[in-house]
């Protein structure tokens, strides 16, 4: 997950959007930055076709103050009535560097146990839980030191004012 601002800089954006999400059965509420001078949202709208993708970053600490792990980015693709969630990755502060967690990577199977998208043109409400797996920079799983991958349960919902 790319962070453009630096938690000094993160007084510079707007809240776009909320999401509140488990990790690992710890409770985060997380926020969606908007710049608003730019009019540049983390929740973004690329429209291709009759079909959509829509691209959502939300992280924690106090919004438009700080700006913090753990952060969450997902992405909801296809039709707006028929959108689902296709990817999501995790962030955590205490994790090694160049890793994160996400799902369906590598050799691991896609774990969703339930996915919900609500989409208008310019509004999204998602929710999403599912089993995530640590990878590494080159998308390779990440041992838990025993006899299979590192993973973990995270159960996120929100939603987001989405620019193009």
């Amino acid at each position: 997950m790319t962070v453009a601002a630096t938690p000094l800089a993160a007084a510079d954006y707007e809240v776009a959007g909320t999401a509140t999400a488990v990790i690992d059965g710890e409770s985060f509420d997380l926020w969606v930055p908007y710049d608003a001078e730019n009019d540049e949202s983390y929740a973004k709208k690329i429209v291709v076709g009759p079909t959509s993708t829509v691209s959502i970053e939300a992280f924690s600490g106090e919004p438009g103050e700080s700006w913090e792990d753990p952060g969450v980015a997902l992405s909801i693709s296809g039709p707006q009535a028929r959108s689902t969630i296709t990817s999501l990755s995790v962030t955590l502060p205490d994790d090694p560097p160049q890793t994160l967690w996400e799902f369906g990577t590598g050799d691991t199977s896609r774990v969703i146990e339930s996915a919900e998208v609500q989409r208008d043109d310019d509004h999204v409400a998602f929710s999403i839980t599912a089993t995530l797996t640590q990878v590494d920079y080159m998308g390779e799983p990440v041992s838990d030191g025993g006899a299979g991958p590192a993973t973990m349960q995270v159960s996120i919902e929100g939603e987001a004012d989405l620019t193009e």
